[in-house]
């Protein structure tokens, strides 16, 4: 049992607990300067009024002593600025755009005269914020609006920032995921209004867990190192979503977008087989509206997106070519969103946001399989989200926030939403190149409820303990629970050691293995407590900000630990030693604020995912559901070796003998595990990243600036699997038969017969590095054009993944010889580049060229022979020495390997796309778009890497595409009415 809470962390956790807060500007915006005289001299007395130009909501503060102001907790948006004192004239600057998560810094000069005259400031926002150590990018509304947008998922915008990749996965919908370098995509941390926003089973590996339409997208902040302690459980990518809100005039849109098959080119494989053109659609209408309810006081918005996408995917049998064919899947999408905001009095304000997406798919290929085996998704998520603002004086806002996110999300055969139960359909067909055949095997459905309470104190202090404070305290309580009812292979896998149809007189064309689950369906819940206390000052003197930070945050999970000899006396693993210290600065050499030097130090903690920690409680010694092995440990040898198999369970023919399995387990029991085991490890922490950085920001004119940043870090503590009863095969064939000891004694000490298969836990032994540079130009809208390019060059390597569910396949007997799992990581692209851009053409009255282009180097892959145990270890992932290896038949690609871990890389991505738009204005406040948008404009074929196991036999043939489809060149038209 971990114990480690060490006294630093009571007395941290009793300061926090005392003053309490969480979330001052990190959702929202803030604005600060000094109020001075034409001399330069301090006026203190000033009232700053700061007013939403939209919406007509203000904050009202009065410099300090030393003229110095402060405004935070704002909603970010375009603010008119005004300030007043007796003796002065007014000053007035409009337009200045405040954005998500930043500090603007504007000073205010105060001219001598009546206070019935004014003066009106027009300048331009200021780009650089010289508060900030966070390295990221601030996307907002016109951009989004002006690039062309793969299905209008605002995720792909996020990867115009530097160091981001995008990696779209054949799961489902929008199912895009953020891997930041090299890492893990699992480690994202998302937000929406403030509030939390994420899936706590995947992680962040599909996304956000509710995605908001893109029309209800007001701006966007993506952050990759560095972020403040406010943020936390994540070692990835912070990404804030602020919503639209209301405003004093009605303002909305309509929308419709189209496309078809017609207008769509093959996918690679398509066409080059000679397939059936998928029958692909896209139909997108919608529209917005807000306004006001009570005129600077009260508003409201409203968002629809309707979305039927019929998507086109091929499935390529490399062995059986009689099999290839092309799929159409559809997906049909309904997001509604609905928002309230309030202002009581100048000092309370109040907010309301229900958001909700309704996406079933059907005929899903996610995997090469036949027809019959495509399958079915449910897909149903909310959030619901409430905020209320209190201003406590001059200095002083303090922020309570409710939230509540749900998902039901489940990918079964068809039969099974229908509520047919899956053992009675046929087995699925597992065949050697992990293609399959027969209804899908899979049946897990995800019931996921989070609650969360915030409660944020935002504090100025000017001219205390030599400079001025922006103090933040925060704390915040997350309950979540997740059910997981789960029929997944109670129809039975079996496997194959060919591709071959099945031949009865063909002994090799027989199953060598049969994987069933038994004697039950499963059905856990497995319930979350989370606590978190941050504390946060920024100490500002003359030219420097030191950003001093730390956080705390506490995971409990308690988990049914039956069975479990290691983890006694009714106990829960917790890791309680997660502070967090963060301490970054930034330098503004002229004082001009168009230059800023930064750096930092950081420790970040993940969070863990709830698929980490679930076999523990699924995969138990003794379980009324577990996944049961025949033969236990290893493949059958007949069928390989021409012969009949001999275990009972497969001597009948690719079907289930249900009475000899139920002898075994019967149903309604609670069963020996004969399969894998899982068994949670005492000493389990929380996986953490330590991050280092230095950059330069520099302000180029007045539209433009330019980054760049090197990072350097060290993830540790990661978790990889360690086999507490390791295998060691009698020979070195593939079915050769493996003799297992037990470690630990585990059988001994509870009293039952030796294990005939891994038990497995997981260990904080593996570790990472990443060292990368970001360089980033951004110019904004002017002048008719604006134009953004990143780039990103980096090397990830380590001993392990920080997915937390990493495979230790180098394990000898007691030793996890992960020496010899190092290498690079398997999201490791060494360069990344994207330019993006808009510009109205001239003399055109309305045409507009936008576009975005990408590329990325390929991914690592490690070359193994599958058909050999060379190390004797029990498991099939030798490595191929080192050598140059060529695929063989269609599409094969040739690779140079090194011999170690990813010593071999995979195809490059590469894709450009293009939007041509025209505008036209009919009246005042109203506009009519009319878009074509051109994906992947040249028609590139961006592959998935091949299989790099040289015992299949599409070893080093390509035969997948990039996110399932790979996006062939496509066109789509749309319109759009705004108001």
């Amino acid at each position: 049992m971990n114990t480690r809470l060490g006294r630093s962390a009571s007395v941290l956790a009793f300061i926090l607990v005392v003053t309490s807060g969480v979330l001052a500007q990190g959702q929202s915006s803030a604005v600060q300067g000094r109020v001075i005289d034409e001399s330069g001299a301090a006026l203190p007395g000033v009232v700053v009024v700061v007013t939403h130009q939209g919406s007509g909501v203000f904050r009202q503060v009065v410099s300090n002593a030393d003229g110095s102001y402060f405004v935070t907790g704002i909603v970010p948006g375009p603010y008119r600025i005004t300030a007043e004192l007796t003796g002065f004239r007014k000053y007035e600057r409009p337009d200045v755009v405040l954005q998500i998560g930043n500090t603007a810094t504007l000073d205010i000069t105060l001219a001598v005269g009546g206070i019935e005259e004014s003066v009106t400031v027009n300048a331009e926002s200021p780009l650089v914020d010289v508060t900030s150590k966070q390295i990221g990018a601030n996307i907002g509304q016109a951009e989004l609006s002006a690039l062309p947008i793969m299905n209008k998922d605002w995720m792909y915008a996020v990867g115009l920032a530097p160091g981001i990749q995008v990696a779209s996965s054949t799961a489902s919908f929008a199912c895009e995921s953020l891997i930041v370098g090299g890492g893990s995509n699992r480690s994202g941390n998302f937000s929406i209004d403030g509030g939390g926003n994420n899936d706590d089973y995947l992680g962040s590996s599909c996304g956000s867990q509710v995605r908001p339409a893109i029309e209800a997208v007001q701006e966007f902040q993506v952050l990759t190192n560095q972020y403040d302690a406010e943020f936390g459980r994540t070692a990835g990518a912070v990404v804030n979503v602020i919503t639209k809100q209301g405003t004093n005039t009605f303002h909305g849109s309509l929308f419709d977008s189209y496309t078809d098959n017609k207008y769509a080119a093959k996918d690679f494989f398509v066409a080059q087989n000679n397939l059936a053109k998928p029958q692909t659609a896209q139909k997108d209408w919608g529209g917005t509206l807000g306004g006001p309810i009570v005129k600077n006081k009260a508003h409201f918005f409203y968002s629809l997106d309707r979305i039927v996408y019929d998507e086109g995917r091929s499935a390529v049998f490399v062995n059986r070519p009689e099999l290839n064919y092309a799929n159409t899947q559809s997906m049909h999408l309904v997001n509604h969103m609905a928002r309230f905001d309030q202002q009581l009095n100048p000092n309370n304000t109040w907010t309301f946001r229900y958001l909700v997406e309704y996406s079933p798919t059907y005929g899903r290929l996610a995997r090469t399989e036949t027809p019959a085996g495509r399958d079915q998704e449910f897909d149903i998520d909310r959030t619901t989200g409430g905020k209320w603002n209190w201003v406590a004086g001059n200095s002083r806002v303090n922020e309570l926030r409710v939230g509540y996110t749900h998902e039901k999300n489940g990918f079964t055969a068809p039969e099974v939403q229908d509520g047919i139960p899956l053992a009675t359909l046929a087995p699925t067909l597992q065949m050697l190149s992990s293609w399959f055949d027969g209804p899908n095997n899979g049946a897990l459905f995800r019931i996921d409820n989070a609650y969360e309470v915030t409660e944020a104190y935002s504090w100025f202090l000017p001219k205390w303990a030599g400079g001025d404070h922006d103090l933040k305290f925060g704390g915040q309580f997350i309950y979540s629970q997740i059910e997981l009812p789960d029929q997944t292979d109670m129809n039975g896998r079996f496997s194959f050691s060919t591709d071959k149809a099945f031949n009865k007189n063909d002994p090799s064309t027989y199953r060598e293995r049969l994987l069933i689950r038994a004697p039950n369906a499963s059905d856990i819940t497995v319930p979350t407590n989370v606590f978190v206390l941050f504390a946060q000052d920024k100490w500002h003197r003359q030219n420097v900000t030191m950003n001093l930070g730390v956080r705390y945050d506490l995971e409990v999970a308690p988990l049914n630990y039956a069975f479990n000899p290691l983890v006694t006396g009714g106990n829960h693993v917790v890791d309680k030693n997660n502070i967090s210290p963060r301490l970054g600065f930034t330098w503004n050499p002229s004082g001009t604020g168009k230059s800023l030097v930064r750096g930092g130090y950081g420790i970040y903690y993940d969070k863990i995912t709830l698929q980490t920690i679930t076999p523990f409680v699924s995969q138990a010694i003794y379980s009324s559901s577990f996944t049961a092995s025949f033969p236990t440990s290893a493949a059958d040898p007949g069928p390989s070796r021409g012969l009949l198999p001999t275990d009972p369970m497969l001597v009948n023919g690719p079907v289930v003998n249900r009475a000899l399995l139920n002898s075994l387990a019967p149903p309604g029991t609670l069963g020996r595990n004969t399969g894998v085991v899982f068994l949670d490890n005492p000493d389990r922490v929380v996986p953490n990243t330590h991050q280092i950085s230095l950059g330069y920001e520099r302000q180029l004119g007045s539209q433009t600036a330019a980054t760049v940043d090197y990072i350097h870090s060290w993830n540790r503590d990661q978790l990889i699997t360690f086999d507490l009863n390791p295998g060691l095969r009698i020979d070195t064939s593939r079915t050769g038969k493996i003799n297992y000891t037990d470690l630990k004694g585990i059988a001994q000490q509870l009293g039952i017969t030796a294990f005939n298969n891994q038990v497995l836990t997981r260990t904080n032994a593996g570790s990472s590095q990443f060292d990368g540079v970001n360089v980033s130009l951004e110019k904004r809208y002017s002048h008719n054009w604006a134009a953004r390019v990143s780039y990103a060059i980096g090397y990830a390597r380590g001993n392990s993944e920080a997915n937390q569910t990493d495979t230790d396949n180098y394990q000898m007997l007691g030793d996890p010889r992960l020496d010899v799992n190092l290498g690079p990581l398997n999201a490791d692209r060494r360069q990344n580049l994207v330019v993006s851009g808009r510009v109205e053409i001239p003399r055109t009255h309305g045409l507009t060229v936008s576009g975005a282009s990408r590329y990325m180097t390929g991914t690592p892959m490690t070359l193994i022979n599958s058909a050999v145990d060379a190390d004797r270890n029990g498991l099939l992932f030798d490595r191929l020495p080192a050598g140059n290896y060529c695929g063989k038949g269609t599409n094969p690609i040739c690779v140079d390997f090194d011999g170690g871990k990813n010593g071999a890389r995979g195809p490059s991505f590469k894709q450009t796309d293009l939007k041509f738009g025209y505008r036209i204005r009919p009246a005042k406040d109203k506009t009519i778009d009319a878009n074509l948008e051109l994906y992947n404009v040249f028609n590139v074929a961006n592959f998935s890497n091949p299989t790099a196991d040289m015992r299949l036999s599409d070893f080093l043939v390509l035969t997948a595409l990039s996110g399932g489809n790979g996006q062939p060149r496509a066109a789509q038209f749309s319109v759009r009415f705004g108001f």
